[in-house]
């Protein structure tokens, strides 16, 4: 599966101002308008998984500025299991985070992990 080089050079390359997971979700919506990346905001895979964004090509988007690991490791799991997620970025606040697998289900996952965008 390729890199989705494009949505990851961009999420990369702002610095987010936010207070609260729905701020950064704003933010993301308008970097994704602004570099002209097609997309569906929260979208309900099935009744029990709606994901943040979700990128043409099947480019799930989750954002996270809480929680375990663990928790997110099976919400991306559920994701990655639904037949319209090719691969997931899970873009988040939490240095835990990055410990999660690179791969689940044969579908990638890349984590962007925003070190010091918060105010």
């Amino acid at each position: 599966m390729d890199e989705p080089k494009d949505l990851l050079e961009a999420l990369r390359s702002v610095r987010f101002r936010y207070s609260s997971e729905e701020d950064l979700q704003l933010g993301i919506d308008k970097l994704l308008r602004e570099r002209r990346i097609q997309f569906e905001r929260e979208v309900r895979l099935d009744a029990h998984s709606r994901i943040d964004f979700l990128v043409d090509g099947g480019v799930g988007i989750e954002v996270k500025i809480g929680g375990s690991t663990s928790e997110l490791g099976h919400q991306v799991l559920r994701y990655l299991q639904h037949p319209r997620i090719n691969q997931v970025v899970v873009v988040t606040t939490r240095a835990t985070h990055r410990d999660l697998p690179e791969e689940l289900e044969g579908k990638k996952i890349w984590v962007v992990y925003l070190f010091t965008s918060a105010f």
